[in-house]
């Protein structure tokens, strides 16, 4: 009986601490560069903002970004900078 005991606790222990490592690896930020080329960071950092949780960092730096967060985060990020780092359109 004390056998079935220890083993019930040591497998509740192990799967306990093998899903809070996959959520805390899920839940990792991750730190992306990000170049732009036709806009400044100064210019696109506002549009970005509203997409990050409280803790990431957001930063620009002559043609790039610094960006901290997340990967789910960073998808939208990278959405964004791929909408509005385009050249102006020329008016013939």
């Amino acid at each position: 009986m004390i056998k079935k005991i220890r083993f019930v606790i040591i497998l509740l222990l192990s799967i306990t601490s093998t899903s809070y490592t996959s959520a805390a690896e899920n839940n990792a930020l991750r730190t992306e560069f990000i170049p732009l080329y036709n806009v400044l960071p100064d210019e696109i950092i506002p549009l970005i903002r509203p997409f990050l949780a409280d803790g990431d960092v957001l930063t620009g730096s002559g043609n790039e970004l610094i960006v901290k967060t997340s990967p789910e985060r960073l998808v939208d990020v990278l959405a964004v900078v791929k909408r509005f780092d385009q050249q102006p359109h020329r008016l013939l």
